[in-house]
């Protein structure tokens, strides 16, 4: 069945220069992440893009963002992003660093994986020499063994998990969804991300995150939002603990921390908590940006030594050269091809950082069958379900958007794809069920709508 919507839209324009502070989600969540990045780059170039009549700031992209998403989709948003980099050309780095960070996020929620992992070698990526011999190869006498195999028996002996993840790597996300049902057999029964806002009230009793108002930002990937439907179909207490207000990165671990204590182990000391996070926040030891990290300040509040586990560091990047060089060299002579972690003949895992991070997973190179990746069947529970060739309708692009037809419009899609007149896949990984697909071009106007069932 075809659909026009007939609602007038209009393309955002670009406009810079904007009077009021962005005071909304993507500013709190994405702006430490982005300053961070972009200190040096700032120092670099204070001139202006061809065409633009001051330089671009984080406040300017984020205005520009949010105009598009109202008034369009994620596909507007890109576009948006993409004729701003255009028209800065190569005249400010530190306009290009905060566009690609952004665009990192936008790539991932509707599939774009590889263009995801390209902006972020753009934004905060950094080029590594080979090893220098086969000798520094540390790996040398441990035995590769199946991630989900190994964590089992040793997470039954922690009251705290941390895992990380690399937020425009969606990849971390299929894993840790594996994970949380050990997790929840082994007795824990809190869940805590990162992302996920306290002024959902309802998303413990409606079961699944949505997309307005948002459950939090990063849900908006799906990955990201099954992660959260999982843990809250398996019968987990989700618990949202970012900082209210911060102005600095130092006020931020410190109220994720204070959230985490108040939320959780104030009424249920032994309580069995999962924390999923951002890169460094997991770090026992050392700094984060200069302060102390979410992970040492919970341990030092609570007496309780927490479990943490890297997948970010030994993965895959936008080309061999961004990976680090054990992950390359390792790639290189004996490839994993499944969530991997190295023991030593006493079965204990290897971490990458002693002291830092307790153990280091390894996350195979994407392995692409009909446009998708191969860990999108999370497991073997998605399967692919290829749309009609019909499904833009009369536009030259779209995207598609898969929601059970069990929850509500707005909740956010099982799955969710761009699809490009050449070379893109109309294949979605969807688990048995039956979904409604939604399609709209890239100015947000309806397209399409289908009823499909995945048996």
């Amino acid at each position: 069945m075809m659909l026009r919507d007939s609602r007038p839209r209009r393309r955002p324009r670009l406009t810079l220069g904007f009077g009021r502070a962005v005071s909304t989600g993507i500013a709190r969540w994405v702006g430490l992440l982005i300053l961070a990045a972009c200190t040096n780059a700032r120092a670099q170039s204070d001139s202006h893009g061809p065409g633009l009549q001051k330089p671009v700031t984080l406040n300017d992209i984020l205005k520009m963002t949010a105009i598009a998403q109202q008034t369009g989709n994620e596909l507007t948003v890109l576009d948006i992003l993409r004729d701003t980099e255009s028209q800065l050309g190569t005249s400010d780095p530190h306009a290009r660093i905060i566009i690609a960070q952004v665009a990192s996020h936008f790539d991932a929620v509707v599939g774009n994986y590889r263009e995801a992992l390209h902006d972020f070698s753009i934004s905060n990526g950094s080029k590594h020499p080979d090893l220098t011999s086969d000798e520094d190869f540390p790996l040398r006498g441990l035995q590769p063994k199946p991630a989900l195999a190994v964590l089992d028996p040793i997470v039954n002996k922690s009251q705290i998990v941390m895992i990380n993840e690399a937020h425009h790597v969606p990849q971390h996300r299929a894993f840790a969804i594996q994970l949380l049902g050990i997790l929840r057999k082994r007795g824990f029964r809190y869940f805590a991300a990162e992302t996920l806002s306290a002024e959902d009230s309802g998303l413990q009793s409606r079961g699944y995150p949505v997309e307005k108002p948002p459950s939090g930002y990063y849900t908006a990937e799906p990955l990201y939002g099954d992660l959260v439907r999982t843990a809250l179909q398996l019968g987990f207490r989700v618990i949202p603990y970012e900082a209210a207000a911060f102005r600095n990165s130092e006020e931020r671990e410190q109220g994720e921390a204070a959230n985490l204590v108040q939320r959780v182990f104030k009424n249920d000391p032994r309580a069995k908590l999962v924390i999923y996070a951002g890169f460094s926040h997991i770090n026992e030891g050392g700094l984060l940006g200069g302060v102390t990290p979410l992970a040492k300040r919970l341990r030092d509040i609570t007496g309780i030594d927490p479990l943490t586990i890297d997948q970010t560091v030994m993965s895959e990047q936008y080309s061999p050269e961004y990976e680090n060089p054990i992950y390359r060299y390792l790639m290189a002579h004996s490839p994993i091809l499944e969530p991997t972690i190295f023991v030593n003949a006493q079965g204990e895992p290897w971490t990458f950082q002693p002291g830092v991070r307790d153990i280091t997973l390894f996350q195979p190179r994407s392995v692409y069958v009909n446009g998708r990746p191969q860990w999108l069947s999370i497991g073997g529970t998605r399967k692919p379900y290829r749309l009609p060739a019909s499904i833009c309708g009369q536009a030259k692009r779209c995207l598609a958007k898969a929601r059970a037809v069990n929850e509500s419009e707005d909740a956010i899609p099982i799955d969710e794809l761009a699809i490009e007149p050449e070379g893109n896949s109309r294949t979605l990984m969807l688990p048995n069920g039956v979904f409604a697909v939604e399609s709209q071009d890239a100015q947000g106007h309806l397209v399409n709508r289908l009823r499909i069932e995945q048996h």
